[in-house]
């Protein structure tokens, strides 16, 4: 995996809720640390708030399956940005392959979470299980 020994750190976002923490995190002393940002698309002002963040010593990666406009992709990727936007896929997907690319239990996650956050049903049963263990374990 592409992370250091010194371990992650999660925040759960709402898409409502996102921007507010990208300042907040943004405006920290980043100390070369990865700030990787997955299943949000690009909000107003994304640009600044990256810019602001790289400034304050945050490398960021940016990985997402929601569909960009042509000028949005490009506002964030001239801050420097690593921006993966691939809406052929879930972002789930999207991060397996990008960070445990071959890993096939990765990837086996990945095409489930696809299966249920694309509406595919191809393996309905399966879904509807992994949802309710992922489910029951967060309570």
């Amino acid at each position: 995996m592409k992370y250091p020994p010194d371990g992650i750190f999660t925040i759960w976002s709402s898409v409502g809720s996102f921007p507010s923490f990208l300042r907040d995190i943004g405006a920290l002393p980043g100390k070369g640390h990865l700030l990787s940002i997955s299943d949000l698309g690009y909000c107003k002002d994304a640009d600044k708030l990256v810019k602001k963040a790289i400034k304050n010593g945050w490398e960021v990666c940016w990985r997402d399956h929601h569909r960009w406009t042509d000028e949005e992709l490009l506002s964030i990727q001239h801050t420097g940005v690593t921006c993966m936007v691939d809406t052929t896929r879930c972002a789930a997907a999207v991060c397996a392959g990008d960070l445990l690319p071959g890993d096939k239990t990765a990837e086996e996650v990945a095409r489930v979470v696809c299966d249920y956050d694309l509406w595919k049903n191809e393996d309905p049963p399966r879904a509807k299980c992994w949802v309710r263990s992922v489910q029951s374990d967060a309570i």
